[in-house]
């Protein structure tokens, strides 16, 4: 009278139910995959000029600081070797260990001190004259100290926001200044070399995620400021841990996550988009896309990525 449901024992019965439920799972990756392409895509797309400009040549001239080690140093040789301009100049603390070639001028300089910044500038504009105008400035410089707030100098927390924050704000100043008054409307190509840290810092580098925060609302009002000159072309660039020296301190989280950005090839794709006029945000690796989104998750949510992100256990005081 009553017919009781049996548990499926036909094997092809199963086998289809598993193949369904692998089938489905596949589609699910496969959209998420399709969405993440879709991303970059439209990402890509919204960042390329409306005017290019020329591509960079045996005329152009560019200003770098930090550019004797690390992201620094592959952006000088590459605007040297491969887009072959006439100059580089190069603020630095550290006199280099050896000869840099007549198209590269080192110039002594703590970028902590206003006044040795202002110094270095009166030197570039006066062998400008000569050259011709900036046409490449890239604020690549940083300094850390890692540790607890309540540990730290005022010293060691000034001494972050001049080098990283302050230095940065006086060389624009000067050289858009410059360029403005003189040399409009020959391009200007200004390139911040900010950090995702300032989105979404962890624990022991409080003063360098806040330095960098302030150098990229700096940057991105100051794109705003100048919207309404065409050759002057603004590049925010927010990188994730590095593989240079800065960082090699502090052990690697989840690289599935969060990889290792090769700064040899960081430094050839910000210049391939300095060459072409781009001008934006540049996030590396994919997860910096999101750092400011993070802030706007619910708080359990935050610490929830915190903790499986590892990122507040790598950094040591």
């Amino acid at each position: 009278m009553y017919e009781f449901v049996k548990p499926i024992t036909n094997k092809s019965m199963l086998t289809n139910s598993r193949y369904r439920n692998q089938t489905f799972t596949g589609v699910k990756y496969y959209l998420i995959y399709l969405c993440i392409e879709l991303f970059v895509l439209v990402n890509r797309i919204s960042k390329l000029p409306l005017i290019p400009l020329p591509p960079l040549g045996a005329n152009d001239v560019a200003l770098i600081t930090g550019g004797l080690s690390g992201l620094g140093l592959e952006l000088a040789k590459d605007l040297i070797l491969t887009h072959k301009i006439k100059h580089v100049f190069n603020l630095d603390i550290v006199a280099p260990k050896h000869e840099l070639g007549e198209n590269v001028t080192f110039i002594k300089c703590d970028l902590a001190s206003s006044q040795d910044v202002d110094s270095a500038l009166e030197q570039v504009f006066t062998q400008c004259k000569v050259m011709g105008p900036i046409s490449v400035v890239i604020n690549n410089a940083g300094v850390r100290v890692n540790g607890p707030l309540l540990s730290m100098s005022p010293k060691q927390v000034q001494k972050v926001f001049d080098i990283n924050t302050f230095a940065p704000i006086r060389i624009l100043q000067l050289v858009i200044s410059a360029h403005t008054e003189t040399f409009l409307p020959k391009r200007l190509s200004v390139v911040t070399v900010s950090s995702v840290l300032g989105a979404f810092g962890p624990k022991n580098l409080l003063t360098y995620s806040a330095s960098k925060a302030a150098s990229t609302q700096f940057h991105e009002v100051l794109s705003r400021e100048l919207a309404s000159i065409p050759s002057i072309r603004m590049l925010l660039v927010l990188p994730g841990q590095m593989s240079t020296g800065m960082f090699s301190d502090v052990e690697q989280g989840r690289l599935f996550v969060a990889p290792i950005v090769d700064h040899v090839s960081l430094a050839r794709t910000i210049l391939q988009k300095v060459n072409t006029g781009e001008e934006g945000i540049m996030c590396e690796p994919f997860y910096s896309n999101f750092g400011y989104a993070l802030k706007a998750l619910p708080w359990r949510l935050q610490q929830a990525v915190r903790s499986y992100t590892q990122m507040d256990e790598k950094v040591k005081a």
